[in-house]
């Protein structure tokens, strides 16, 4: 209710139930099971005073602060499913046997698990660091958020594709879930900015 002076910007808590307010089906456009992810969508929408938590002065700072730990948190999230997929990868390569030996013996497959692993493990020390400044209030926060949203999307991706390639054709089959990383990797890479992006902050914080 902008009468009561909430004009421009704002942060307010929105119930579903609101006049005006309706919920989306769950996204599922590219052929996934879906995710926890959907849209919301406002009709003149008006939202009581009593909704309003902050208004227009705290509101930048408000959403930078919740986009940041946001992105510090989704650092451990891709660290995660990043070593979710090469475990998959690893597991498959000792079943699969080819040439009457597992492929897992192969030095190409080999190689492709040992940098996935090096991958995996420097994503995980950025998302470590990125959590400890969130914790603690870090100044540098912000750059450690970034680079471990950047990192850790890219390493995510990698490791999905490269799971999908040691699996070959049957990556793409509904008995294994690899695909869905894949999939999801690529889905949520932009989620709350894309590598690009995020590097581009780091840089123009250090600068």
């Amino acid at each position: 209710d902008q009468s009561q002076g909430f004009k421009g910007g704002g942060v307010a808590i929105v119930p579903l139930d609101l006049q005006g307010v309706s919920k989306g089906k769950a996204i599922d456009k590219i052929g996934q099971r879906p995710l926890n992810q959907g849209e919301i969508f406002f009709d003149e929408v008006r939202i009581p005073v009593s909704h309003m938590v902050m208004g227009t002065e705290a509101y930048g700072f408000v959403l930078e602060t919740v986009l940041t730990m946001a992105n510090a948190m989704m650092g451990a999230t891709f660290t995660g499913v990043a070593r979710a997929a090469l475990e998959y990868a690893i597991d498959y390569a000792k079943e699969r046997v080819q040439f009457g030996r597992p492929i897992g013996s192969f030095q190409a497959i080999k190689h492709k698990c040992a940098d996935m692993m090096v991958e995996v493990e420097s994503a995980r020390s950025a998302s470590y660091y990125a959590g400890w400044a969130a914790a603690e209030g870090a100044e540098d926060l912000p750059v450690a958020a970034a680079l471990a949203k950047a990192f850790c999307s890219d390493t995510y991706f990698r490791c999905a594709a490269e799971s999908l390639q040691i699996h070959g054709g049957v990556g793409f089959s509904w008995e294994y879930d690899v695909h869905l990383y894949f999939k999801r990797a690529k889905s949520t890479e932009s989620f709350l900015g894309d590598a690009a992006y995020h590097r581009e902050r780091v840089a123009q914080h250090i600068l």
